[in-house]
């Protein structure tokens, strides 16, 4: 009798206890997801200001259009 009670309780709270953490990890996937999408929002000013101290840089070093992007003059090119 007592060992069918233990066992009893044992699913009981085994059961309440998945029960509670799913419900938790529910909630909290809700917040990560707004904490998130709230960080996210801020990537593109970021990548904004990125660009633009790197195009400064390049146009103070005189390439005005990507020149140093393209292939040299074929009177540089290795024989």
């Amino acid at each position: 009798m007592a060992s069918g009670l233990f066992n009893l309780h044992r699913t009981v709270g085994g059961t309440m206890g998945v029960a509670l953490t799913a419900t938790l990890m529910d909630y909290r996937e809700d917040v990560h997801l707004l904490i998130l999408s709230q960080r996210q929002a801020l990537y593109p000013l970021g990548t904004e200001v990125a660009t633009n101290a790197i195009r400064g840089v390049l146009i103070q070093d005189g390439d005005s259009g990507g020149r140093s992007l393209r292939r040299p003059p074929e009177s540089c090119a290795r024989s």
